[in-house]
């Protein structure tokens, strides 16, 4: 959503003339306030779609805030994510898609069962990959 502000952002002031270049988006907020002083309809425009964008980045910054609690106080989500690549929402998944990890005999049943990997049942001359 807040991708889809910044790009309505850019087609008004497009329409208007100003053009907002290649911008970081520590940025993006004082380059779009220096391009909108001069015309009041277009500052009022984009002045309430940078309050909105602003509403929107403090509410996401909150709900990460949030998960990465979440998985910080759960012991099995702090142990999870001591794999490399594996964050906060990673953790949560496996931990709320995997209810009793009892179930499975070995851990590399865990993956056919998510289908990550194929089964493989090798048994003589018998090599199943299912």
């Amino acid at each position: 959503m807040i991708i889809n502000i910044e790009l309505s952002m850019r087609g008004v002031l497009r329409n208007f003339g100003p053009k907002l270049g290649h911008v970081t988006r520590v940025r993006y907020d004082a380059r779009v306030r220096e391009l909108v002083p001069q015309n009041d309809i277009l500052s009022a425009s984009a002045l309430s779609l940078l309050r909105a964008r602003e509403q929107l980045r403090a509410e996401l910054a909150s709900l990460d805030e949030k998960v990465v609690g979440l998985a910080e106080h759960d012991g099995v989500g702090c142990l999870i994510m001591t794999m490399p690549g594996v964050g906060p929402i990673v953790a949560l998944t496996v931990i709320s898609a995997i209810d009793d990890p009892t179930c499975f005999a070995r851990s590399k049943d865990v993956g056919p069962w998510v289908v990550l990997t194929p089964r493989r049942t090798q048994s003589g001359e018998m090599d199943i990959v299912g």
